[in-house]
Order: C-alpha cells, then sequence, then structure tokens
C-alpha cells in the first residue's frame, strides 16, 4: 500500500498530486503541468513519488518530445476502433505532420487542463453520448478555448451529444467559441488518417506585453494600493530638508548648543522615516484580492481571471482555483515561485511574495454562467450594414455594451438590465487607423490603449479584454463572419479564493458570440487565423501582425455560400494577399502571380493597379515582387486557382517581410 504525493517538476513550475494505491495494484494518474510558461523551452521533467514521510519511493525523468510542425491528435476509444493509436501522418495540407495519441477516461476526467497540449481531438457519436457530465465539461470547455473536434459523422447529419450551436454546416465545419467541430464522413471508421488532420490555428501573443498595462494598474487601485501623489512627496521632501537645514540651523545658533546637531539631526531623520513608513503603510490599509474577468458564455463557456494580489508581510499566499482550473500568466512570463496542489475541489496555488509585493495571477477555466448573452446577427445588403439583437440573459446588469462585428466594424448598446433586449446596427468604420474597435467604442485615445498612459481605469475594459483574447487561437480582429456581444458587470464573482478571502473587488466581462447571418456581397467574409510561422501581434496597431521570419502560412474560413446561396466558386474569386506566395490547391502548394496566373496580371499583361499599391512582375525594381505607394501595404491580387477551396478553407502560405496588415487579405467575386 502506498500513501503519498507525486512531484513532477518542470523548468515551469512544480505540481503536486496526493495518490494512495493499493499493493499489488496499477493506478493511472494524471497531472497537468499548469505553469503554461512560454519562455521555457527545456524538455527537462522531474518525477518524484514520495511516501508519508520524505522517502523518495520511486523517481524518473522522463524526455518530452517536442513538437516542433506536430500537430498533437488525441483519439477517444470509439475512434481507435479497438486498434493502437496509428504512426505519423502528414497533415491535410504540407505544413507538418500529425502524431496521434489514445485518450481515455482518466485524461478526460482530469478536466480541460489535461487535454490542452492536443490540437484535434478524433471520436464518433457514440463516444460523445457515452461521456460523464465532468468529461463532457472538459471536451467542451477545451473546444471553446481552441481546439478541434473531429466527429466520424456525414456531412450535414445531426451529431448526438453536441449543443446546437456546434452542428456543422453544409461544408462540414462549424465554429465553436474559439475552435471549431468538423464532420469527418466516415474518414475516421475507415482509417483514412493521412492528410485528415489540418494544422490547428496557432495562438498569437502580442507584441505591447512590455508596455505598462491598464490592467495590472487597475487591479493595484481595486485591491487598495495606492501611491502617494507627487506634490506630497515633494512637500515632504521640502519640509525635510527645512527641518534639518535652515530651521534645526536657526533654532540651535540662537540657543547656543550647536554641539547637539550631531543627535538632532539624526533624531529628525528617524522621526521623517517613521513617518514616511507609516505614510506607505497606510496606502495600503484596508487591501484586498481585486479581480479582472472575461467569461464566455453558451456552450463551453469559461472564464479567464486576472487576480491581484498584495501581501503585506509576504510569505506564502494560497490561491484555490475551481474544479478543472489552470494557471496562467498573464503576460507569457513565470509566475513567480508558485508551486500547485490538486485538491479534491480543483488546484491550489501556493505563490510566495516578497513583503508588501503585488503581482497578478493569471487563470482560466469552465464556469457555469447561470445564462448567456445572446446576439443575433445579419447582414443586409446596400449601405445598411449589420444589425440584429442582444439580450442579456444573465441574472446581473450589464454597463458598457459594445457589439463588434468585424475588423473596423461595431456599435454601442449602452446598458442591460437582467433580462432585457435590444436592438443594435453597425456599420462604422474606423476613425482612428489601427486603433481596435473596441478600443474606440469604449472611448479610449491610443495612448490609453498602447501604454502612455495607464493611470486611467478607463483603459482597463480593452486591458482586460486583450489579455484574455491572447490564449486564445484567433488572431485579434480578423474575424468577419461573427458578431461579438460584450458587456460589464460588477456584480458576479469568480472561482478564485485568495487566503481567506472569498469575495474578490472587480469587473466581469460577460461574451457572447453569433455568425453573421445574410448575404455576403461581393467581397467575402472570412475568419483569419495563423497555422505556422512565428507571428506576433504588432505593439502599436492591432489591424497588424509581425513576421519575425520565414515562412506564414494564413487560414482563411469562408462561408457556406455567396450572395446568391450558391456554394462559393474559386472560378469566380480573386484573391489578395500581403506578399508573393502560394495557395493550395488539389494537393499541392500553387504560386499565385504573375509567375502562374493564367488571366489578367500574369507576366507580360498590363500591370494591375490597386489603390495605394502597384504590382511589378519579377525582375522590376522590387525584389519582392511589389511596390508600395503611399502607406498602403504591398498587395498580390490574383484569379483564385479552382480547387483552392477545401471545406470551406483557403490555405495560404507566403514569406512576408517584417509586417503586415490584416486588412490585405481579401477575397472577391468578380463577374463571370
Amino acid at each position: 500500500h502506498i500513501q503519498g504525493v507525486l512531484y513532477v517538476e518542470t523548468p515551469g513550475g512544480t505540481t503536486e498530486v496526493p495518490i494512495e494505491n493499493a499493493g499489488g495494484s496499477t493506478k493511472r494518474i494524471v497531472a497537468e503541468d499548469t505553469s503554461r510558461s512560454t519562455e521555457n523551452t527545456s524538455d527537462r521533467v522531474d518525477v518524484r513519488l514520495i511516501d508519508k514521510g520524505t522517502k523518495v519511493v520511486a523517481r524518473a525523468d522522463p524526455h518530452v518530445l517536442p513538437s516542433v510542425d506536430a500537430t498533437l491528435v488525441g483519439l477517444l476509444p470509439g475512434a481507435l476502433g479497438g486498434q493502437p493509436p496509428p504512426g505519423v501522418r502528414p497533415l491535410a495540407i504540407d505544413a507538418g505532420t500529425a502524431r496521434f495519441a489514445a485518450i481515455d477516461a482518466a485524461v478526460l476526467s482530469a478536466g480541460a487542463p489535461a487535454l490542452a497540449p492536443l490540437g484535434a481531438i478524433g471520436a464518433t457519436a457514440d463516444d460523445l453520448t457515452r461521456l460523464a457530465p465532468a468529461q463532457r465539461v472538459a471536451l467542451e470547455t477545451w473546444v471553446a478555448q481552441g481546439g478541434h473536434l473531429m466527429v466520424d459523422a456525414a456531412i450535414g447529419a445531426t451529431i448526438t451529444g453536441l449543443p446546437a450551436e456546434w452542428q456543422p454546416g453544409s461544408d462540414g465545419r462549424v465554429a465553436a467559441g474559439s475552435g471549431e467541430v468538423r464532420a469527418t464522413n466516415g474518414a475516421i471508421s475507415r482509417g483514412e488518417w493521412s492528410g485528415l488532420v489540418e494544422p490547428v490555428p496557432l495562438a498569437i501573443q502580442d507584441e505591447n506585453n512590455g508596455q505598462p498595462d491598464a490592467l495590472v494598474s487597475t487591479l493595484a487601485r481595486t485591491a487598495g494600493v495606492h501611491a502617494t501623489k507627487l506634490a506630497w512627496l515633494v512637500f515632504f521632501l521640502f519640509v525635510y530638508v527645512l527641518a534639518v537645514g535652515p530651521a534645526l540651523f536657526i533654532g540651535l545658533h540662537r540657543s547656543r548648543r550647536t554641539e547637539l546637531a550631531w543627535i538632532v539631526v539624526p533624531l529628525v531623520a528617524l522621526l521623517f522615516t517613521a513617518a514616511g513608513y507609516a505614510a506607505g503603510q497606510s496606502s495600503r490599509r484596508g487591501v484586498v484580492p481585486s479581480q479582472g474577468t472575461v467569461v464566455e458564455t453558451g456552450a463551453g463557456s469559461y472564464a479567464t481571471t486576472f487576480v491581484g494580489v498584495l501581501s503585506r508581510k509576504g510569505g506564502d499566499v494560497p490561491i484555490q482555483l475551481g474544479d478543472q482550473w489552470v494557471a496562467n500568466a498573464p503576460t507569457g512570463d513565470d509566475q513567480g515561485s508558485a508551486a500547485s496542489f490538486a485538491t479534491a475541489s480543483g488546484l491550489r496555488l501556493q505563490r510566495r511574495f516578497a513583503p508588501n509585493e503585488f503581482d497578478v495571477i493569471g487563470a482560466s477555466g469552465p464556469v457555469n454562467a447561470s445564462g448567456r448573452l445572446t446576439v443575433t446577427a445579419a447582414r443586409a445588403s446596400g449601405p445598411a450594414g449589420v444589425s440584429g439583437s442582444v439580450h442579456n440573459g444573465l441574472p446581473y446588469a450589464l454597463h458598457d455594451v459594445i457589439v463588434v462585428t468585424g475588423t473596423d466594424a461595431g456599435t454601442t448598446v449602452g446598458s442591460l438590465a437582467a433580462g432585457e433586449t435590444k436592438s443594435w446596427s453597425a456599420a462604422m468604420a474606423q476613425s482612428a487607423p489601427g486603433l481596435p474597435v473596441e478600443a474606440q467604442l469604449w472611448g479610449l485615445n491610443p495612448s490609453q490603449v498602447f501604454g502612455y498612459d495607464p493611470s486611467t481605469d478607463q483603459a482597463f475594459p480593452y486591458s482586460a479584454w486583450t489579455r484574455a483574447q491572447a490564449g486564445s487561437r484567433q488572431v485579434p480582429g480578423a474575424d468577419d463572419r461573427h458578431a461579438v456581444a460584450i458587456g460589464w458587470t460588477e456584480q458576479y464573482q469568480p472561482k478564485v479564493r485568495v487566503g481567506s478571502e472569498h469575495s474578490l473587488h472587480g469587473s466581469t466581462a460577460f461574451v457572447g458570440r453569433a455568425p453573421i447571418t445574410g448575404p455576403v456581397g461581393n467581397v467575402i467574409p472570412y475568419t483569419l487565423s495563423v497555422v505556422q510561422g512565428d507571428v506576433v501581434s504588432q505593439a502599436f496597431n492591432s489591424n497588424r501582425l509581425r513576421s519575425n521570419g520565414g515562412s506564414v502560412v494564413v487560414r482563411l474560413a469562408l462561408p457556406d455560400a455567396d450572395d446568391g446561396g450558391r456554394p462559393l466558386d474559386a472560378s469566380r474569386l480573386h484573391i489578395s494577399f500581403p506578399s508573393n506566395g502560394e495557395v493550395w490547391v488539389n494537393g499541392a502548394w500553387q504560386l499565385v502571380g504573375p509567375a502562374n496566373a493564367s488571366g489578367p496580371g500574369s507576366a507580360g499583361s498590363p500591370l494591375q493597379q490597386r489603390p495605394g499599391v502597384i504590382r511589378v512582375t519579377p525582375g522590376g525594381s522590387s525584389s519582392s515582387g511589389v511596390v508600395a505607394i503611399g502607406p498602403s501595404t504591398p498587395t498580390i491580387r490574383e484569379p483564385l486557382p479552382v480547387g483552392a477551396i477545401t471545406g470551406g478553407v483557403v490555405w495560404i502560405r507566403m514569406t512576408p517581410s517584417g509586417d503586415f496588415g490584416l486588412g490585405t487579405f481579401k477575397i472577391e467575386e468578380v463577374a463571370p
């Protein structure tokens, strides 16, 4: 009989799992590395089993395989069909390989954090119907946070065990939160693994992480941490200099006791030091943990929360998270010397603080939001843009409600009482280039958004929103196919407890998402994601990405049909993107540009011109094949090759030089 603790130590931290196992039996233990650090690239893992005392019963030093250009795919029992996982297989496009692993009940029961390393999961409909409630929560949370679920069902068939809004469309796929559900049309049961798995979108980090952050400063003020105003500091120093200088000199000189200066000066210094210390301590009295939270409502609802903690005396501070929650650093850095412990009620963090240290701890996990923020959206022909309604089905009143419908469109709804519904219409073009729509709708200026002025709480909603989105696999501002409603309240408490404090002060945003229905017009909307490449969101322009070198593979997910309700036909479409590149066509990369185009713009034909951009053929004055005039990004515009749309997706491989704008990706329908 063994009773003790299993320690799993990685460069990002230590996880402890209490275990008990009868002699002669075998038990599988699932332990997740909850550090989520992006800075640690070491593959070192130390696993130790320690009994009740301090004796190391067993120890292992496993080697962790790197996952460069590999998508890890978990397979549920029905998808395996009693067979071992297949070997390494090529992805659906030439952008890496797929590696497969069996997923059993123990892994699913460990919650969404145990599924986090997986890019995709394969299952049958029977697998879904057999899930226990906790396992279903884990799977749906994983999908909503960006996972891709492949279900071996016929395209167009209703899949039992999936939420209604997650039923795949006529192209066999549907967006599910930040993730996707795709019907494989029997390919899994037939064992057709080669080319079945698509590369999974990458999480795009914000290049602005090093700038002063309104999230951190607002959480500090909400927690009760207040910096002394500069005027008071200047006055304090003035009085001190006056006391130890002219006042002391005049007083001792008049009393003819100048030798007392050796005693009085140190006493005055001690007095002012004590006063300064008392003032500093008073600025931290009444400090309570603070929070800023973003809750994604609907199927797979989950929360991302940031908790501000101040420790006056220092030492270990316990932070209890909810069931199936995981810690994640809000800026991609390590969270100090935090250790994590698995408990019956969820993960417990033990964070060591220095005296009077303030820090922000990030965490995320599934929630039961007791309702949802429901948004509907439909396009209208002509200049009317997109309109719809938003319904507050939550038990909380919401304020600062906005609806975002793409890169450059959105509207302000205002306040929504519990149970209230309001109509909205969005036709706003960006008034400040590079300033995100959300920031404009919340009334911010560039200095508040990009870190020049973090002192105002007005920037908190946008800062918390963007921090919560930083870990998702969606490119911010690159989705013209869905409407996103966001509203704030101070009445919600996240599933986090700091020490003995159950109540956290702060604000929570509730989010609702919905597809935009109706005619699409001649410019086809898409959802853009990056599946390969070293790319970050540009620090001072949210509508631009920056490539740090090498090739970049982009995925454009398109709607089912065009303006007339017909399936999209590549022969009627033109594509624009920011550099020379290739499109995946019928199993191979095909060059798009002058060297391979057969229509207008091919080599030797008159140059095509677009506003601000002129394209030249290879051998011209630009080595990249494009020349920019004015502020625009160089753009390729060519007919989309026939066969380039695969299951409603267009794949582009390019080698951009530096940064490139999201608005330079465009698919347009042209007259036949």
